[in-house]
């Protein structure tokens, strides 16, 4: 009877283990689908935030030709112009950069006073 009773008590281990490993091995498979599951949702994520780069990447070259186009002096003459009413401009009215800063001097002492 002693025998029958410590084969059954392997018996038992051996089931204990197999279902020990049964569940380890079943948790390995949630895990890798779970981890499947979130690493495909990351990547459709980030094949959106890439398209979205792209299209302000084109945005941005767009903008900056159409400021190249808008910034020709050519057309910056022409708007000034029309919508400044710019008159000759007078030799005596052009000043060297000592005269401003002289110019600048007396204003910052005025202001600093008050």
């Amino acid at each position: 009877m002693n025998f029958l009773y410590l084969k059954l008590d392997k018996l038992y281990k051996i089931y204990f283990f197999n279902f020990i490993l049964f569940l380890t091995v079943l948790a390995a498979i949630c895990s890798l689908f779970f981890i499947q599951f979130k690493t495909g949702n990351l990547q459709v994520k980030l094949d959106n935030i890439n398209e979205e780069i792209e299209y302000l990447q084109d945005e941005v070259k767009t903008l900056k030709i159409e400021w190249v186009y808008l910034t020709r002096p050519e057309r910056l003459r022409i708007l000034s112009d029309k919508y400044l009413n710019n008159k000759d401009i007078k030799l005596s009215q052009i000043r060297t950069m000592d005269e401003i800063q002289l110019a600048m001097k007396g204003k910052n002492r005025i202001l600093a006073s008050n």
